[in-house]
């Protein structure tokens, strides 16, 4: 790589020390060096940026591969720095960002200091992390009949998790051939807000449009609230707890739980003595 004639070779050599990647530009946002660390990124990248070299990119204006319209040249303009920042750039490449001015002693400003930290890898286990979140968080339950499903609710809902709810349990319902749909709401901490708890009320719509009954069990008092607020009125049979929930559906069916008989061990022993 080409020295920069305002770097030291000390500081040329920590910078190339560095693990991740580090890129100068001078006041005319001019890329004018990068480390050894960058050197190797951009190699990954040169089909994205139509160069072969990383060295092409020297000396090349930033805005122009940055765009006029983006944030990163607000900021430069603007001298909004120290900017931190996690960006994605390209082949599912995310990094965080810090770009600084760089002064003389005297404070005399001649140029900037981009680095760039990988974070693809975090990134992928907190999207993963996430998702799993999700899927534990939205179960869809097989219940004490094959074609009844348990939703138990849990947590702060808004719209990422609803839309989630929604594909789950639309799934789970066409998979599994369910007729019955129970929602546990006594769960919920809260919704994000009015057109939430619309959005809620489209879903249930939407869910017994596919032919499935649905029921809500355990709304508190602060849910009620929150739902009369949104002036949404829920049209589907509720009730205080699961149970109530099931017998209501058991009885449809023309069917009851009933205890089993328990045999009198006491009783049977003296038979067999006899």
């Amino acid at each position: 790589m080409r020295k920069w004639e305002k770097l030291q070779y000390e500081t040329t050599a920590v910078l190339n020390s560095f693990t991740d990647n580090v890129f100068i530009a001078d006041t005319d946002l001019k890329l004018v060096w990068m480390n050894e660390a960058a050197e190797k990124l951009i190699s990954k990248f040169t089909h994205h940026i139509k160069v072969s070299d990383p060295e092409e990119l020297i000396g090349i204006d930033l805005t122009k591969m940055h765009g006029k319209e983006t944030r990163f040249l607000r900021v430069m303009t603007m001298h909004d720095l120290p900017y931190r920042a996690t960006i994605n750039i390209f082949d599912g490449y995310v990094a965080d960002i810090v770009i600084s001015n760089l002064e003389t002693k005297e404070g005399d400003h001649y140029g900037y200091l981009l680095f760039w930290r990988d974070v693809t890898t975090e990134e992928k286990r907190k999207e993963r992390d996430r998702a799993l979140i999700e899927e534990l968080s939205t179960p869809v339950l097989p219940s004490i009949m094959d074609n009844i499903l348990f939703v138990p609710l849990i947590g702060n809902f808004d719209e990422s998790r609803l839309e989630h709810l929604k594909e789950t349990v639309l799934h789970e319902v066409v998979r599994r051939g369910a007729d019955y749909l129970i929602f546990d709401m006594s769960g919920i901490r809260a919704i994000e807000n009015n057109s939430m708890i619309a959005q809620f009320h489209n879903f249930n719509e939407t869910v017994a449009l596919t032919g499935v009954e649905t029921y809500f069990v355990g709304f508190t008092r602060e849910l009620v609230k929150s739902f009369i607020a949104g002036g949404v009125k829920v049209e589907s049979k509720s009730f205080p707890h699961y149970r109530q929930a099931v017998l209501h559906i058991l009885k449809q069916q023309g069917m009851e739980l009933k205890k089993a008989a328990v045999k009198d061990k006491n009783k049977d022993r003296k038979n067999n003595i006899e």
